[in-house]
């Protein structure tokens, strides 16, 4: 089993919360992971944080770690079960087309056919909006697929980062 890191992943991270020049060791942490794959970059992933500029990581974008994860199952089967289940939700349309054409739709057909965990930032649609849109950790649920923020998931790796004096 690997994680699967979305796009707002790294991009928030970078640009909010652990910046590259005071949290040095966070990005080691993610590079290390990434390279023993106990992190994926699905192809996708890859492709949109290639297109960012500063700051993201130039190891991030410009290196081959990008990677398919081991999987059980045909990927074009799992993103039309993915299809057939999001219809039953009530979503808006533009937002269904939205996650289909994205990266989204790959991160979680390689996590629904591997066995994979998603991690993302997005957080669940609040039930009382009108707007129903297609996020990544409801469809994670809808389909039984397990999905944590960043920060669920250095705690599950056991990551722990010391203050240097």
């Amino acid at each position: 089993m690997a994680d699967l890191l979305d796009t707002n992943v790294v991009v928030r991270c970078a640009l909010e919360y652990y910046r590259f020049t005071v949290f040095p060791g966070v990005w080691d942490w993610f590079e290390s992971a990434l390279e023993r794959g106990a992190l994926v970059l699905i192809p996708a992933v890859h492709e949109e944080l290639a297109a960012w500029g500063e700051p993201i990581p130039g190891w991030i974008r410009e290196s081959t770690i990008a990677s398919v994860p081991d999987i059980s199952q045909d990927i074009a089967e799992v993103r039309i079960s993915i299809a057939e289940s999001i219809e039953s939700m009530s979503l808006h349309p533009d937002s269904v087309s939205l996650f289909m054409t994205g990266a989204d739709i790959d991160l979680v057909s390689y996590a629904l056919a591997g066995g994979h965990r998603v991690i993302t930032l997005e957080t669940k649609e609040n039930p009382g909006k009108s707007s129903k849109r297609a996020k990544i950790p409801d469809i994670c649920e809808q389909l039984g697929v397990k999905h944590l923020n960043p920060f669920q998931m250095l705690d599950d790796h056991g990551a722990r980062f010391e203050l240097r004096r």
